[in-house]
């Protein structure tokens, strides 16, 4: 990936979803749909900015009040005018920060692999609140791909993702769900950061938890589509996908549901 990131003027122009609904993250909306509200746009035109970070960037960039907000490898969470490509300021982590922010009522929510998720203001980069998790961590195996020698481990240099935050409204108090290495599926109160429950799986949690119908969906690295009970945090039903019994890879499910 890049260490640039490069505004389009056309894929900014317009209002975007977060904008009317005080909300924006990951695909758009909690249900993943990928689809933002904008004005009509005939063609795409010259780049207007670009912006150079100190890392690669996997971070998808969420939009709030004419701010930009991603995260790159350089372990920081950047705050980028819309319009102009100033940096207006920047929140540093312990760790890489590939989860993609989600923005809520103007606090900014993203996980980095120093195994916290954060809370900040997203005027002022001020700290609100930070949780631990068990830690963040590549997936891998012992002679990778068959490569030599079989008894090395081997992180998988495709397991580049982290779960990215997505908020949802449980009685009136907004809720954040997102995954973790740590094998769980976590909620918890956003004004706060208490948690509200945790969901556990058998496997590293990568994928981004799309939120429909008072469930969460989301995959895990250990070969199953769960679907659990948002406000409670019961298991609804899951589904198993393929396994790999010699290496587990090639098995673990990192693609968001929609």
């Amino acid at each position: 990936m890049f260490k640039y990131l490069i505004a389009v003027i056309s894929l900014w122009s317009g209002s975007v979803y977060a904008q009317t609904a005080q909300l924006s993250m990951f695909a758009a909306t909690p249900t993943h749909t990928g689809a933002y509200i904008s004005n009509n746009t005939a063609s795409l035109y010259d780049v207007k900015w670009k912006f150079k970070t100190d890392g690669k960037v996997f971070s998808s960039p969420a939009v709030y009040n004419n701010v930009l907000y991603v995260g790159s490898e350089d372990h920081n969470l950047y705050a980028i005018d819309k319009v102009t490509g100033n940096l207006l300021w920047k929140f540093h982590t312990g760790g890489v920060v590939h989860s993609s922010p989600a923005v809520y009522k103007n606090v900014a929510y993203f996980g980095s692999f120093d195994g916290f998720y954060y809370a900040v203001n997203a005027t002022t980069g001020k700290l609100k609140w930070k949780f631990k998790t068990g830690g963040e961590k590549k997936a891998g195996a012992k002679g990778l791909w068959t490569m030599k020698p079989a008894d090395r481990y081997m992180d998988d240099l495709f397991d580049f993702f982290q779960s990215s935050p997505v908020i949802g409204i449980d009685n009136h108090d907004p809720i954040v769900y997102f995954g973790s290495s740590d094998g769980n599926l976590y909620a918890l109160h956003a004004l706060t950061g208490k948690k509200k429950w945790a969901f556990k799986t058998n496997g590293l949690i990568h994928t981004s938890p799309a939120l429909y119908n008072g469930n969460v969906y989301f995959g895990s690295w250990d070969t199953f589509l769960y679907a659990v009970d948002a406000q409670t945090g019961g298991l609804k039903w899951k589904f198993e996908t393929g396994k790999q019994p010699v290496y587990h890879l090639l098995e673990g499910i990192e693609a968001s549901p929609t």
